[in-house]
């Protein structure tokens, strides 16, 4: 037991990685901080500093230098905190998370199962409570959501359970799929079930771009996974998330209320161009792009530094034209990286994206390791323009991207396992 504590430690703290995500970002911090400091020991006391030497490592070092500078950079635009440069100095736990992840999972094959088991059981639990307080208005501890429209679970306040659930739920449900691949009739039935309780557990908190990214999850993985794979047929998966969508708006007032607006969105296709420019100027979303936009253009080469958007947009001329629009960020990734890291930012970025984008492609195309593909699918759903998201550098959003992505990057470079292909 002593000999492996650094083992039983990492097992220990990376399977509450989503339980930390349930209660705060210092919980979360802590978590990461943890993990970052057993792998630095592991690399102090094995001599072991090879990753140091890749060329995707040094990329990544690039990319937190530049954050740091570009917020030394914008220290001006407010008086009243160093949260930006904060933020960016502590960019680096992510960098180590992906290492420390890739280091561990090689080290200690077996710890897989382990953490996936753990991290089944809490997804279980979160999947159950949305049916929950769903149907009865709170949650299994009494817990109630700030909107009727929208579900909270053990969020609170903060109305963020379904990208919970689209971060963790697919890598669970293929987790599931693969263990039971041999057990008995019920075992395989609840695994190969959960390719319809995500998406629709998604559908059920109201949170609309989160269903689009799990759908687009869940259609690529039916199309690529072989149907001897799946033990339902792959029909009978998607008719089976209709009609639970379809009974739901029928007997669920607050969720047709919610979905209904997704018409007025569709209609947005038939109108006229200076129609749209209306009816983009009219919603929240977009009033938050729009502001995004126009301080990318007063500030084309380097933007106004990582968490500044929250200060720059409270400037009269961006509240006067669009009093909807000023907020911590612009819920959108790429407006977030254009006003707040520049051009320079958001080209650096680009590259990050496209290069990781056609590196997994190729790897999956002589691959077909189940788990790269479902956190591969996940990171191009993450990627998809324009769909609202929440801020690429707060730290609960970029836990659950940098956890699948330490995943993905961990099952690229062992690809081969056949237990894990298709």
């Amino acid at each position: 037991m002593l000999k492996n504590i650094n083992k039983y430690l990492f097992i220990f703290f990376y399977s509450l990685l989503p339980f930390s995500l349930m209660f705060g970002n210092a919980l979360i911090n802590i978590n990461i901080i943890f993990i970052n400091l057993i792998f630095i020991y592991e690399c102090l006391k094995y001599r072991n500093f090879n990753f140091i030497k890749e060329r995707f490592f040094l990329f990544l070092i690039l990319i937190w230098i530049f954050l740091i500078v570009n917020s030394l950079l914008n220290l001006n635009r407010t008086s009243e905190t160093y949260d930006g440069l904060i933020r960016s100095l502590s960019f680096l736990r992510f960098i180590l998370l992906v290492y420390a992840t890739k280091y561990f999972f090689e080290k200690f094959n077996s710890i897989k199962e382990k953490i996936f088991n753990f991290w089944s059981i809490i997804v279980t639990i979160i999947v159950l409570d949305i049916f929950f307080e769903k149907i009865v208005g709170h949650n299994l501890i009494g817990i109630r959501s700030s909107s009727d429209e929208r579900v909270a679970s053990f969020f609170g306040e903060e109305l963020v359970a379904g990208s919970f659930i689209l971060g963790l739920g697919f890598a669970v449900t293929i987790f599931l799929i693969i263990k039971n691949k041999n057990a008995s009739v019920v075992k395989k039935t609840y695994a190969n079930l959960f390719l319809i309780l995500i998406p629709f557990a998604i559908f059920l908190t109201g949170e609309r771009s989160n269903l689009i990214k799990s759908l687009i999850i869940l259609l690529s993985f039916l199309f690529i996974v072989d149907k001897k794979f799946l033990y339902f047929k792959k029909k009978n998966i998607l008719i089976g998330f209709i009609s639970l969508v379809i009974i739901s708006l029928l007997i669920l007032q607050s969720t047709f209320n919610r979905q209904a607006a997704i018409f007025n969105q569709i209609n947005f296709l038939n109108k006229t161009y200076e129609d749209k420019v209306e009816i983009i100027k009219n919603v929240q979303y977009g009033q938050h792009y729009l502001i995004a936009w126009n301080i990318f253009k007063e500030n084309i080469w380097l933007g106004v530094g990582t968490k500044n958007f929250r200060y720059v947009c409270q400037n009269k001329k961006y509240n006067d034209k669009y009093p909807a629009g000023c907020t911590t960020h612009p819920h959108q990734i790429y407006f977030e990286i254009l006003s707040e890291q520049g051009l320079v930012g958001f080209f650096i970025f680009l590259v990050f994206f496209i290069t990781v984008f056609i590196k997994n492609c190729l790897i999956l195309k002589n691959s077909k390791n189940l788990y790269h593909l479902i956190y591969f699918l996940f990171y191009a759903a993450f990627m998809v323009p324009f769909l609202p998201s929440g801020s690429f550098f707060s730290t609960y959003n970029a836990a659950i991207f940098w956890l699948n992505f330490s995943l993905m990057n961990y099952f690229a470079k062992n690809s081969k396992d056949n237990y894990n292909s298709y």
